[in-house]
C-alpha cells in the first residue's frame, strides 16, 4: 500500500498532497464510491476480486481524507492549546504546580514506607502493595507468611525418608543389652 503523506513542497492543487506514481489512491476531493460489495457480504455471499478491490480503493480514499484533514487541524490544535495556556492566571498555574508536587510527594513518602515495610518484614520491596503504611504491612504479613508455608510444605516433601535396617543403630543411640551378635563376639 503506498503511502501518499510527502514532505514539504510536494503538494498539488489546493495545499492537498500529490497522488504518488502507482498509487491507486484519488484525492478526497473525489466523489466517494460507497458501493464496495458490503451489501454482498451481509448476505452470505462470497466477494468477487473486483468487489474487494473497490472495498480497499474506497477505504484508501476514506484514509487519505483522514490524513489530510488531520494534517490540516493540526496546527489549529496547538493554536488553541497555546491560546489556553495562555489564557490561565498565575493562581490556576500555581495551583497546577502545586497538585503535581503534591502527587509527587505522595509517591516518594510512599517508597519510602515501602522500603521501611520491605526492611523489617524480609520481603522484598517490589513484592508490597499498598497506598499507605498499613496497606503495605498487611500485605507483607500476607506474603511472609504465604512465603513461610510454601517454605514448609517443600521441605516436608524434599527430606527424603531412611530406611529402616534391623539392627542398625539409628540417631547414634548405644546398643541394645539385646545385641546377642555383638555379645556373643565380644566373648561375653
Amino acid at each position: 500500500m503506498a503511502d501518499t503523506t510527502m514532505g514539504p513542497g510536494a503538494e498539488g492543487a489546493a495545499g492537498r498532497p500529490a497522488p504518488e506514481a502507482g498509487d491507486t489512491t484519488t484525492t478526497p476531493d473525489a466523489p466517494q464510491d460507497r458501493d464496495t460489495g458490503a451489501g454482498a457480504a451481509e448476505a452470505g455471499e462470497e466477494l468477487s476480486a473486483e468487489d474487494l478491490r473497490a472495498a480497499l480503493a474506497a477505504a484508501r480514499r476514506e484514509a487519505a481524507r483522514y490524513r489530510v484533514e488531520a494534517r490540516e487541524l493540526r496546527p489549529l490544535a496547538e493554536a488553541a492549546r497555546a491560546a489556553e495556556e495562555a489564557g490561565k492566571s498565575e493562581a490556576e498555574r500555581a495551583a497546577e504546580r502545586i497538585a503535581a508536587l503534591e502527587a509527587e510527594n505522595h509517591a516518594l513518602a510512599l517508597s519510602a514506607a515501602r522500603d521501611k515495610v520491605a526492611a523489617e518484614s524480609g520481603i522484598t520491596a517490589e513484592v508490597l502493595r499498598g497506598d499507605c503504611p498499613e496497606e503495605l504491612a498487611e500485605h507483607a504479613t500476607a506474603v511472609k507468611s504465604l512465603v513461610e508455608q510454601a517454605v514448609a510444605e517443600a521441605l516436608a516433601a524434599a527430606v527424603p525418608y531412611a530406611p529402616v535396617v534391623p539392627g542398625e543403630n539409628a540417631g547414634g543411640s548405644p546398643p541394645a543389652e539385646s545385641d546377642w551378635l555383638r555379645a556373643t563376639l565380644r566373648g561375653r
